[in-house]
């Protein structure tokens, strides 16, 4: 199996790069090799694991041999307290994000469509917001993999062993982000221009919990995820706070939507009043959505339009078929 990037396994990399910046130091990048035969080492940069592992087995591999090398990669070592918190909370991130389950995903390309929770938040929510055309990314589920993701020159490859369901769009949405960043240029991706914007984080979170079933803890984990990888300001409160003992959202009762508002927006709420901003935002989008879609009605000859229609409309499938149907169903009730 060819050699990973460290940055492609999201957890221990959070972990190490949360470690770096405690310590005055910047997290080195490593390699990554799941081989099937055992292997010498022959560098402190190139870790070579069994693919006998499970995820979680391996995540934690990889953070304490990270760990365990620290000295002879930054010249000092970890303190043993933190040594211990760091590989505590990845078994515990592990434990919320993998189990022992295999999923029957077959090992071919697929698109970003296929995947409900980032194809309706990107293409209704996201990259309106953002100004960003529809991103091609080719990906390729591979269900032996381990890995959460790695870029190639023809797109990404996806590990979805031992990946919870519930999950998979969070790490495709990472892929789909990691490979945006690579074909831009850009140091800022898609997921870090949204975390940081607190019109786009109500909405997603609106969305995130219907999604999961009202399961607050759910789409609070689902944003977790995405946080980690992003980095971005709100990331690490909220991540320390929720791994902490002491767990005072818990405690008092509060929601899932406690650490994007805040206790002053909970409390200014009211009196406020409606956020005409994201009206304002969107109207234009809207309004250009149902003008597409009554300009192909008329074109089509149809009286009315079908929820169906409406979204071949919108997401730019057209279809003929639409038209003869609803045309002859029409004749035949006159």
């Amino acid at each position: 199996m060819t050699k990973i990037s460290l940055n492609n396994f999201i957890i221990p990399y959070f972990i190490i790069k949360s470690i770096c910046r405690d310590l005055g130091a910047y997290p080195m990048d490593v390699s990554i090799e799941i081989s099937d035969q055992a292997k010498a080492e022959t560098s402190p940069v190139a870790f070579v694991f069994s693919s006998g592992l499970s995820r979680k087995q391996l995540n934690l591999s990889i953070l304490n041999k990270y760990l365990g090398s620290f000295e002879s990669i930054h010249g000092f070592a970890v303190p043993v307290e933190a040594y211990q918190g760091a590989l505590g909370s990845c078994a515990a991130m592990c434990d919320m994000y993998y189990d022992n389950s295999a999923y029957n995903i077959p090992s071919a390309e697929t698109g970003p469509e296929n995947f409900p929770f980032n194809f309706i938040a990107c293409k209704n929510i996201i990259y309106p917001y953002l100004n960003i055309n529809d991103n091609s990314c080719k990906i390729l589920c591979d269900s032996s993999g381990m890995f959460d993701f790695s870029l190639t020159s023809s797109g990404a490859s996806i590990g979805l062993k031992n990946l919870k369901i519930e999950f998979r769009d969070a790490f495709i949405m990472m892929c789909i982000d990691s490979h945006y960043k690579k074909e831009n240029n850009a140091n800022f991706g898609i997921i870090y221009q949204s975390l940081n914007s607190p019109d786009i984080m109500r909405m997603l979170f609106a969305f995130a919990v219907p999604y999961f079933n009202d399961d607050a803890n759910k789409a609070d984990a689902f944003m977790g995820i995405l946080q980690m990888y992003a980095d971005c300001i709100t990331s690490r409160p909220w991540f320390e706070g929720r791994f902490s003992p002491i767990k005072t959202a818990q405690k008092a009762n509060m929601d899932g939507n406690f650490w994007i508002y805040g206790i002053i927006e909970k409390m200014l709420a009211p009196a406020r009043g409606p956020d005409f901003t994201i009206t304002n935002k969107w109207a234009p989008i809207t309004n250009e959505v149902w003008e597409n879609i009554d300009s192909a009605r008329r074109k089509a000859g149809l009286s009315g339009a079908s929820l169906s229609f409406m979204l071949q409309v919108k997401d730019h499938r057209g279809s003929d078929d639409s038209k003869s149907i609803q045309a002859l169903i029409e004749e035949m009730r006159q």
